[in-house]
């Protein structure tokens, strides 16, 4: 009788244990889930993107945007509020394949009031039609807001993807941290 109960205590040990290993591969889970979400979510709120973060990838802003600089940008701002002198991201006018980043240098508004943008590169000589000019509002992603220098070694580590890393484990750790003590205190009542 004894050996039976041996087993059975062994056999309720390995439930336990075998549960415990779920319940923290849930917990895992679920923690990474909710700091996707908030993330994704606290972007969305702060800049109205759900990614705001951008790389230069040529020369045409130089000297104000070298190539590999982080750029951070604002869907928040709307299009009606853009003004000359103002750096935007947008898609190509001619086949919205491209994303570039130019500063506005006119601004007009056709008879049926819509706006429309000439932006041109800091480098360039002059705008060109269907690359950056003409710039509607469909074509607007946002305005640039912050720029971080790729020479700049205090900020590197607030460049992507390192800072994408740091918001998600430091969401992750707090997410598994609150699903933790929520199941160890439901238990325990």
């Amino acid at each position: 009788m004894v050996t039976a109960e041996s087993g059975e205590n062994k056999d309720k040990t390995s439930e336990r244990n075998g549960f415990k290993i779920y319940s923290v591969i849930i917990i895992i889970i679920l923690s990474i889930t909710i700091a996707l979400l908030i993330l994704f979510v606290g972007l969305y709120l702060l800049f109205g993107l759900y990614t705001p973060f951008f790389k230069v990838a040529s020369d045409s802003m130089m000297p104000t945007l070298e190539v590999e600089d982080t750029i951070v940008v604002s869907g928040l701002v709307s299009f009606s509020q853009l003004k000359v002198g103002d750096i935007i991201v947008f898609t190509t006018p001619s086949n919205n394949d491209r994303i570039i980043v130019h500063r506005i240098i006119d601004r007009l508004q056709t008879q049926d009031t819509e706006i429309i943008l000439r932006t041109q590169g800091d480098a360039s000589p002059n705008s060109i039609d269907g690359l950056d000019y003409p710039v509607r509002e469909h074509n607007y992603i946002g305005k640039v807001v912050y720029h971080i220098s790729n020479k700049d070694p205090f900020f590197s580590i607030l460049k992507p993807p390192v800072i994408h890393i740091i918001i998600l484990v430091t969401f992750t750790g707090l997410a598994s941290a609150s699903l933790y003590t929520l199941i160890i205190r439901g238990k325990n009542n």
